[in-house]
């Protein structure tokens, strides 16, 4: 990141298992009762027989993928980092467009400049957070950010959020 002090980007993959292929199973003749199992992972020594989890499972399924970036201006290498991720958590120190200069000065971002890493990246959802105390509230300048990314909201105190996998 580039902020005054050290500063780091983190990223969070959530893996999913590939996809139960109950076609394959029948070619490979798995018995019915071990198909739990081998679709958890496992390996399964059956009467004289070892069964593999690739012997019921297809297609690999997409996880979730989830960023999280403070303290920093916007930097070209941040895009590529959030790419297509499901939940993009980022600062946004300056709502107000007319802030800029104080975002440069204290390594920070605006809103807007929040949105465009957000659409560069092709994220899902953005959550603004890490607000400047001076702004007094935040949700008077979500509009410098959804008129860029639609998809944004503004990060508050004990916010929950529910991500499910994709079909």
């Amino acid at each position: 990141m580039d902020h005054s002090t050290i500063c780091l980007g983190y990223q969070f993959i959530i893996k999913r298992r590939p996809k139960f292929d109950i076609l394959k199973a029948e070619r490979n003749k798995v018995p019915k009762l071990l198909f739990n199992k081998l679709q958890k992972g496992e390996k399964i020594d059956f009467e004289k027989q070892t069964y593999t989890p690739d012997m019921v499972l297809g297609e690999v399924r997409k996880g979730l993928k989830i960023c999280i970036i403070t303290d920093t201006r916007p930097i070209s290498t941040i895009s590529q980092f959030i790419k297509d991720s499901d939940l993009f958590i980022c600062e946004g120190s300056y709502g107000d467009n007319a802030d800029i200069e104080k975002a440069i000065k204290y390594k920070h971002m605006t809103f807007s400049e929040a949105a465009n890493l957000a659409k560069a990246g092709n994220v899902r959802e953005l959550i603004l957070t890490h607000f400047s105390p001076a702004m007094f509230d935040p949700n008077l300048y979500i509009k410098n950010a959804t008129n860029i990314f639609p998809n944004t909201v503004i990060g508050f105190d004990r916010l929950q959020k529910q991500l499910n996998f994709k079909k």
